[in-house]
């Protein structure tokens, strides 16, 4: 699974990652962050364990920001974002993130924040109050 191994830092051309407690607020719209929720949250499958594994493959990642710079127009250009990766809600709330773990398709130490890394939002709903732009 294509992942970035930290989180981004705001550039001449993007942001911060949104997941840095540090990065600036308002630089993506609150309905961009209710697009991405089902990213962090399990699937609902209504029990039947069919639809669930269903459910888990089709279930979308909470892609970076800034895209793959190696391939920004290629068709697999998304790469799972580091501080989603490393802050507890993808693995809490990602079924297709803990299957690649478990395959071997994902590093487990993604998932947590290495030494000097920025201090990350908890939960999803943390994170969207704090930097999703009421406005948009």
């Amino acid at each position: 699974m294509k992942h970035r191994t930290f989180p981004c830092a705001a550039s001449r051309t993007s942001g911060a990652c949104p997941w840095r407690r540090d990065a600036a607020p308002f630089e993506f719209g609150a309905g961009d962050f209710e697009a991405m929720r089902e990213t962090s949250e399990q699937p609902d499958a209504s029990g039947d364990p069919d639809d669930y594994g269903r459910a888990a493959h089709g279930q979308m990642l909470f892609a970076c920001h800034s895209g793959d710079p190696d391939h920004l127009h290629a068709p697999d250009a998304d790469v799972a974002c580091a501080g989603w990766l490393a802050s507890g809600v993808a693995m809490a709330g990602n079924l297709r993130v803990r299957l690649a773990v478990a395959a071997g398709r994902l590093p487990a130490k993604c998932l947590t924040p290495r030494e000097g890394w920025p201090e990350l939002y908890d939960s999803y709903d943390e994170m969207v109050r704090e930097k999703a732009d009421p406005g948009w």
